[in-house]
């Protein structure tokens, strides 16, 4: 059995206990202990997903030219961690590194879909160990458009790692960080000012502080919500409480994301068509969150419009 086949298999975890998410094409149950849930599967996809080189070349190929393909997505940014997926088998991060390249690239090559790569910096490692990680990317600089910063969000704040991501700013990197997910809107404020970030993963937390929501909207910094995710994680308790629409409503750039697509058994178009109806988002407010997804896309604007025109063309 393939890795994401039995991964999928993980996702029968979730599939009980609330009728509002839907984690399979086939069937429709409930969700039941979301959390422990998501630790679970989260545990098992560790186990998997730390493969030897050939394994991550062949993944990274694979997931683009099925994955994408078959979810009509136009353009895409994967992101890993490579201390993460090395620290299992020993293997070398700066190796992994070159194999998720050259594993996307020949995906990328066949597809045709443009793709681009963030590296995270796993905070839960500590300051030191994400040195180690950072030096392993920054031996491909080229290969990614971004850094992030995921992990334990409350006991790892941003501010352990302002010289991390001044390297990577000085490297022309995009900054996006994980906040406002496990942390409250302070957590927010510390991926801003002390890692120059530029968008936020998550970031729903935000609407506690009126402040940060309009500063936020003002300078266009895109969060990149994910509904069905922040169920899983218990960030909110069901879909009809997340703030995704008073965020939209509020004009903050935020878009639609999975987050996690083989631990939650989700792809893109379940996010659109299932989660965000249930989470109070119309037709509308599904339409913003695309384009907001176009503008915040870490290319430029001649590339943003070549994309636009493309889609125009294939969708006369």
């Amino acid at each position: 059995m393939e890795l994401m086949d039995r991964l999928r298999l993980l996702a029968d975890d979730f599939s009980e206990g609330r009728e509002d998410i839907r984690f399979s094409r086939r069937k429709e149950r409930r969700l039941r202990r979301p959390k422990e849930a998501f630790a679970n599967a989260y545990q098992a996809y560790r186990d998997f997903v730390q493969v030897p080189y050939w394994d991550v070349y062949e993944e990274g190929w694979r997931l683009q030219k099925q994955w994408m393909v078959d979810q009509g997505i136009d353009y895409a940014e994967l992101r890993f961690s490579p201390w993460f997926m090395a620290e299992t088998h020993g293997l070398d991060p700066s190796e992994l590194c070159a194999a998720v390249i050259d594993g996307v690239a020949q995906g990328r090559r066949e597809t045709g879909i443009p793709c681009q790569l963030i590296g995270i910096l796993s905070r839960h490692y500590g300051p030191e160990i994400c040195r180690q990680e950072l030096r392993a990317m920054l031996d491909h600089k080229d290969g990614f458009v971004a850094l992030d910063l995921a992990g334990d969000e409350a006991n790892f704040p941003a501010s352990l790692f302002r010289e991390h991501f001044r390297q990577a700013r000085d490297a022309g990197w995009q900054v996006t960080v994980h906040a406002g997910e496990a942390d409250g809107a302070a957590s927010v404020w510390s991926a801003i000012r002390d890692l120059g970030a530029t968008r936020i993963g998550h970031g729903i937390r935000s609407i506690e502080d009126p402040d940060l929501i309009d500063f936020i909207a003002e300078k266009e910094i895109g969060l990149e919500v994910c509904l069905t995710s922040n169920v899983h994680t218990s960030t909110v308790t069901d879909l009809a409480s997340h703030p995704v629409r008073r965020l939209l409503d509020a004009g903050v750039v935020a878009n639609l994301n999975t987050d996690d697509p083989a631990i939650s058994g989700i792809d893109l178009r379940h996010e659109f068509e299932m989660a965000a109806p249930a989470a109070g988002l119309s037709a509308e407010h599904t339409r913003k969150a695309q384009a907001n997804a176009l503008e915040m896309a870490f290319i430029s604007p001649g590339q943003r419009r070549q994309m636009v025109q493309s889609r125009v063309e294939a969708n006369p």
